[in-house]
């Protein structure tokens, strides 16, 4: 069964726990803070007495943030300092934002173009879009269908989604997009509401490992 995970980020994830390191990262740590500023206000008093209830949506427009690139340069991290901070700013995220897991393939019943999808929640996050795929080669057109569909949830419903992927959706989805939407619809919609960041920077999981990792941080521990 698929859940709302909106509780489950990680707490200490944090804007100022996350150094740039590059210019790409301080572009992105810049537009998670704008989009943040943006989405409270709208969202401060929006209470729909349900998730189905067909409340108009309190943006103004359609929004897709995309944070991408290689592994371990702090997408997640930023996605959850934006969670925390709204959280924090807002109250109680689950009367309006619904986090998903990313994998398009199992969770392709919440992907798509109807109101009801993300419990209806006006703030989505998809946390590592498209993870179940080891490289671009393999992003079958399933999956490709369900990017479109998530451009058209975020365009007609004016949704703000914001993911993270270690594939580009301008490098990489775009022209998959353009493959499949004969029309050009989705293709033309993407254009309009696309903000998105190719995070450049070193891997901190590794800088990490080369600190000690979790056994330089266990043992510093008092004993019990």
């Amino acid at each position: 069964m698929i859940t709302n995970a909106i509780k489950d980020r990680r707490p200490n994830s944090r804007f100022s726990t996350y150094t740039p390191e590059t210019p790409s990262q301080q572009q992105a740590l810049d537009l998670a803070k704008a989009v943040v500023d943006e989405i409270c206000p709208a969202v401060t008093n929006y209470n729909p007495t349900n998730a189905f209830s067909n409340v108009p949506s309190p943006f103004a427009q359609g929004l897709i943030v995309a944070f991408t690139g290689n592994v371990g340069t702090g997408k997640t991290h930023l996605m959850e300092a934006m969670i925390n901070e709204i959280a924090d700013r807002t109250g109680p995220m689950e009367r309006f934002a619904y986090l998903s897991a990313g994998n398009m393939r199992s969770e392709a019943t919440v992907y798509g173009m109807q109101n009801s999808t993300f419990n209806g929640m006006p703030l989505v996050f998809v946390d590592d879009a498209f993870k179940e795929y080891a490289s671009a080669a393999h992003i079958d057109h399933d999956s490709v269908a369900h990017m479109m569909g998530l451009v058209s949830t975020a365009y007609d419903n004016k949704r703000t989604i914001v993911l993270t992927s270690n594939f580009s959706i301008t490098d990489v989805m775009l022209p998959l997009m353009r493959k499949k939407d004969t029309v050009g619809r989705s293709v033309s919609r993407l254009a309009e509401i696309l903000a998105e960041v190719k995070i450049e920077g070193p891997d901190g999981r590794q800088k990490i490992a080369q600190t000690g990792g979790p056994m330089a941080r266990l043992l510093k521990k008092p004993a019990a």
